[in-house]
């Protein structure tokens, strides 16, 4: 089969626009936005064979969050800052923890049929 074309989307940020480009996934999916607290890692995705990548934004104006695996905290994992996104390109469950609050992560995923 001939290869997908690419796939840009552009998000307006207070500083940037942030884009988020297709890699080869036949499938670009959005779902609905998790909330998140300061006391437990919450399943932002389940593990997946078929993901390519997994596109976040933390949507909180003032608190940063942690993405990572299940034994995340407010001080272990990946610190993604109030506005900001992040890019997970791996299959595994992807979780994420408010480092303070009750802030919301946004996300869309890549993936292969």
């Amino acid at each position: 089969t001939a290869a997908d074309p690419a796939l840009t989307v552009t998000m307006a940020t207070p500083s940037r626009p942030w884009p988020v480009r297709s890699t080869g996934g036949q499938w670009l999916g959005s779902f609905a936005d998790v909330a998140l607290n300061a006391t437990t890692a919450t399943l932002v995705r389940a593990a997946s064979l078929s993901r390519i990548s997994l596109a976040c934004t933390n949507v909180s104006a003032t608190i940063a969050i942690r993405i990572g695996d299940s034994a995340i905290t407010a001080t272990r994992g990946v610190r993604v800052p109030a506005n900001a996104s992040i890019t997970v390109d791996s299959g595994d469950a992807v979780y994420a923890f408010a480092e303070s609050g009750a802030p919301t992560i946004s996300c869309s995923e890549d993936s292969r049929p």
